[in-house]
């Protein structure tokens, strides 16, 4: 048993360890939060770009998204919307939005919608390329929250709970792009008929 639950483990923080970020920054100015990062990933693009565009399981990037859905195919693009669970410190809040989503052959941009979101402005960039035999990430967000954040530490516990947030969808990007990529497991063959 602790040999079968060593292995579990082992299998977690290798899987874990496998998304590297490359640089990570969080800044606030004027109510807006803006994170970046660059991350490595053990998964090719197509399958990234896969995972990116699986609206209906966009929670299998992050444990902060409870809920993501495809709204409707527009002639500018999906309209998409997810809900997430922000917490800072102490105090937690929903997050919901409706974006725009723009495909592009390596780079993917959602735009929301600000009187169908709670967010004054919310801008999210992914660029994407192959790099080695994985895919180097360049993610950007801006998000002008539209509820109360407490001037004197709020921002300090945003950009710490932003950083987290990055460092879950570096793994869990990686997680679900090498799942999309990887063969569907055959079912068994039942007894021959013939016998």
């Amino acid at each position: 048993m602790k040999a079968i639950a060593l292995l579990v483990a082992s299998a977690l923080v290798g899987d874990a360890a496998a998304a590297h970020i490359g640089s990570l920054r969080v800044t606030h100015r004027d109510g807006d939060y803006t994170v970046s990062a660059v991350m490595v990933l053990e998964a090719s693009p197509a399958a990234v770009r896969a995972a990116l565009t699986d609206f209906a399981h966009l929670d299998r990037l992050s444990p902060a998204i409870v809920e993501s859905r495809l709204i409707r195919q527009t002639p500018d693009g999906p309209l998409v919307y997810t809900r997430s669970r922000a917490c800072v410190g102490w105090i937690c809040r929903q997050l919901r939005k409706t974006e725009l989503v723009t495909l592009g052959e390596d780079e993917i941009v959602a735009v929301a919608f600000p009187e169908q979101s709670n967010v004054e402005h919310s801008v999210t960039r992914w660029r994407f390329a192959a790099e080695g035999d994985g895919t180097r990430v360049e993610w950007s967000s801006e998000l002008d929250p539209a509820f109360f954040v407490p001037p004197l530490i709020g921002p300090a516990l945003v950009k710490r709970a932003l950083r987290r947030e990055a460092e879950a969808i570096a793994v869990g990007l990686e997680r679900a792009a090498r799942a999309l990529a990887e063969p569907p497991m055959r079912e068994p063959a039942g007894p021959d008929p013939d016998g």
